[in-house]
């Protein structure tokens, strides 16, 4: 009779477990069943901002009419000229993603900038202006956050001197050139701008700090006051 009344209870309990365990597992599934069937979508996950090609971009031609009344551009100049700019010895060094304007890190965005006057015949009055400017594309992002900017792409491809003579020769707008993106450095080259010289950033070679001259420090070859 106890016999009995203990196998009861045994199989009382064996039947209440198993009822609370279906019920356990009932609500494990229905919390990890998906609340609707539609797929979810995942803002930003699988679709990051996509990254700028590791390669050089179009030229993009400057209008020769924001050029007016320009003089003659010398393709001998223009080429001798930005051969010496980028081998100059600062232009060694190394653009990193902090120099992005974007950023805002620096109260003006960085930027390498030259001019040099040149004389296309010893008898013209007042010669050519040839201008060569590189800086940091606002916004731009590769698969790396620096490059150099004599070789922008690795030593290989293009270099600075390959894009500035490009951007004089392959636009078709009387000289006064354009620019080009390599991954994400702009090469700038513009042709027979006037303006005093004051309004270009030049290279302090002893200090490393763009510095301004103002007007009366411009001067040619031979010393004389161009402005």
């Amino acid at each position: 009779m106890a016999f009995s009344a203990i196998a009861r209870l045994v199989v009382i309990a064996l039947m209440a477990a198993y009822v609370f365990a279906r019920h356990v597992h009932n609500a494990s599934v229905s919390i990890l069943k998906p609340r609707q069937e539609k797929k979810p979508v995942w803002i930003g996950a699988e679709n990051p901002k996509p990254k700028d090609p590791w390669e050089v971009h179009p030229a993009v031609c400057h209008n020769e009419k924001d050029f007016p009344k320009h003089p003659d551009i010398s393709p001998k100049h223009q080429g001798e000229i930005a051969n010496e700019f980028c081998n100059h010895p600062l232009l060694s060094i190394i653009l990193t993603k902090s120099e992005d304007p974007a950023l805002r890190n620096y109260a003006q965005p960085f930027l390498f900038s030259w001019r040099k006057h040149k004389k296309k015949f010893w008898r013209t009055e007042k010669g050519c202006n040839y201008d060569f400017h590189v800086s940091w594309a606002e916004g731009c992002t590769t698969r790396y956050d620096f490059q150099n900017i004599q070789h922008p792409l690795g030593r290989d491809r293009k270099w600075c001197f390959d894009l500035m003579r490009e951007n004089f020769k392959n636009c078709n707008n009387g000289g006064v050139g354009g620019k080009t993106q390599a991954g994400c450095i702009i090469y700038d080259f513009q042709g027979g701008k006037w303006g005093h010289f004051r309004e270009i950033m030049t290279l302090d070679e002893q200090y490393f700090k763009p510095k301004i001259l103002e007007k009366g420090q411009r001067k040619d070859e031979d010393g004389t006051p161009l402005d």
